[in-house]
């Protein structure tokens, strides 16, 4: 007990009863009382008061007093399970009333007993895990109310609800399980005990890399390199980390302006992230992007989007007849290079749109052979799925081709019926 303390109340609820302690301290804490229970189960919750906190104290309910302090030690049963009996070691009780009085001059214990009211069997449910557990007939819901007594000879089922993120693993006590193992039988022959687990559901993270870069994660378990595939437990959000700046992503709920990956693990999940050659079609899409919004401005292209490797990382580059030059640096920023000066657009390059990757690469593999396409009929266009997922970008030309950008990262040429691969590409 805590000094300074003028009335303390013990409130011990468990299976068997209640105990409460009310009583004087006035000085030095010097000696102890325990009250231990009898007649049921020995686990139990104490409150004091007016000083109000829980703590757990098994079987055996302690506090310290200053001498001759007088200790009144209330029991309260748990009806309608048990009923209180007895007292012993008090100094003073009156068989029949719940009041038990100790004078404190000495350590000492005092035993209060409790009786089952009626004969018939108790059931009790002991959690591992999150989730419910319910009973029919009725009488537990485990959650609060976790245990129940039945009339003899009654069958109990037992039916598990696991909480969000957890499963139903096993069942233990049960007499008998249904066909799937997910119901618990129990006939209430005497007092029984049974033990629902649930455990915590994990799912699989797979990073699926090309070129030659690596990926780490937080928490940890990827190293992408050679592990590259981990489990997380549900609702877990996984930041997956490039060991450079030059890679793009594909699957991330978020990507950071530093290109950093987030994933919710609610579900099995599979990302993508393209190192080194692949990592210009990001800068391709922006630069191409805004290409065709200013193009009057910046006259035609000279040359196609050149990769340049400094200190800092790669950096791609394309110069316009104008004499400007659009620069997707290494900082994940588009800048326009106009006369020895540098000016910030305003653009993360490396969260470029699966749309504008797409049309720059449709673009780009027209002008290889703008000759053979002819013009381009329209713009870019985007072909869905049932479900209303992409299935793929393309672009009609006039001489009857299409040019498709497909969800695989593959670029086709179709006409006549028949599909055709553009060599070596790949726009995702």
């Amino acid at each position: 007990m805590r000094r300074g303390v003028a009335t303390v109340l013990f409130l011990a609820v468990l299976c068997l009863g209640l105990v409460s302690v009310a009583g004087m301290a006035v000085a030095e804490t010097t000696y102890t009382l325990s009250v231990a229970k009898s007649g049921g189960d020995s686990s139990c919750l104490v409150q004091e008061y007016p000083i109000i906190y829980w703590i757990n104290c098994g079987d055996n309910c302690t506090g310290r007093y200053s001498p001759d302090t007088s200790v009144t030690v209330r029991a309260l049963a748990h009806y309608p399970l048990y009923t209180f009996s007895s007292w012993s070691g008090c100094d003073s009780w009156i068989s029949g009333s719940d009041s038990c009085t100790v004078k404190m001059n000495s350590n000492r214990q005092v035993t209060a007993t409790f009786k089952k009211i009626s004969s018939d069997p108790i059931l009790t449910v002991t959690k591992t895990g999150e989730g419910t557990v319910t009973s029919s007939p009725s009488g537990i819901t485990c959650g609060s109310t976790c245990s129940a007594q039945y009339s003899t000879s009654t069958f109990v089922t037992l039916t598990t609800t696991p909480s969000t993120g957890y499963g139903f693993s096993s069942w233990s006590g049960c007499d008998t399980l249904s066909s799937d193992g997910s119901q618990c039988n129990v006939y209430m022959s005497a007092d029984k005990t049974v033990t629902a687990t649930f455990t915590q559901i994990s799912y699989t993270l797979t990073v699926n890399k090309t070129g030659g870069g690596t990926v780490a994660s937080s928490p940890s378990g990827i190293y992408c390199g050679s592990a590259c595939s981990a489990n997380y437990n549900y609702g877990t959000s996984v930041i997956l980390v490039p060991d450079n700046s030059s890679s793009s992503w594909r699957g991330c709920d978020a990507i950071s302006v530093t290109n950093l990956c987030t994933v919710a693990m609610t579900s099995n999940r599979y990302v993508n992230v393209s190192f080194g050659s692949l990592s210009i079609n990001a800068a391709k899409g922006s630069i191409y992007k805004i290409y065709k919004d200013y193009a009057s401005w910046f006259g035609t292209r000279y040359g196609g989007v050149t990769a340049v490797t400094v200190s800092s990382g790669t950096y791609y580059l394309q110069w316009f007849t104008n004499g400007t030059a659009l620069v997707a640096w290494t900082d994940g920023n588009m800048y326009l290079y106009d006369a020895g000066n540098w000016f910030p657009i305003g653009i993360n390059w490396t969260t470029t749109s699966d749309a504008d990757k797409a049309d720059a690469i449709i673009d780009e593999t027209y002008n290889q052979g703008a000759s053979w396409f002819l013009a381009k009929s329209g713009d870019m266009t985007t072909a869905l799925n049932a479900d209303g997922s992409i299935s793929y970008y393309y672009q009609k030309c006039t001489n009857g081709a299409y040019i498709i950008a497909s969800s695989d990262g593959n670029m086709y040429v179709y006409i006549d019926g028949m599909f055709a691969t553009p060599v070596d590409t790949r726009w995702n």
